[in-house]
């Protein structure tokens, strides 16, 4: 079975930050990040993808699933989890 893992914190932590660059939507001025044994944001990582999904805060779902619900649809959309 998989895991589940969530990034908790104050607002202005780098969070978002964080997930930009996981995700190749932001490139780093210096420093790396690693994901899987590659550079995040490469080529063929596959995030996300079948093995890491991501769901951001601003997701419009919201206003009409619960949490339970909206990880149910991702999940089944990437094949990586499910939830009764």
């Amino acid at each position: 079975m998989g895991k589940i893992f969530a990034m908790l914190g104050p607002n202005g932590t780098g969070k978002t930050t964080l997930m930009r660059v996981i995700l190749g939507q932001l490139r780093l001025t210096s420093g790396t990040i690693e994901v899987f044994g590659k550079m995040a944001g490469s080529v063929g990582l596959g995030i996300p993808g079948p093995g890491v999904g991501y769901m951001p805060q601003e997701l419009a779902l919201f206003d009409y699933f619960t949490i339970g619900e909206i990880l149910n649809y991702y999940g089944m959309i990437y094949h990586i989890l499910a939830f009764l």
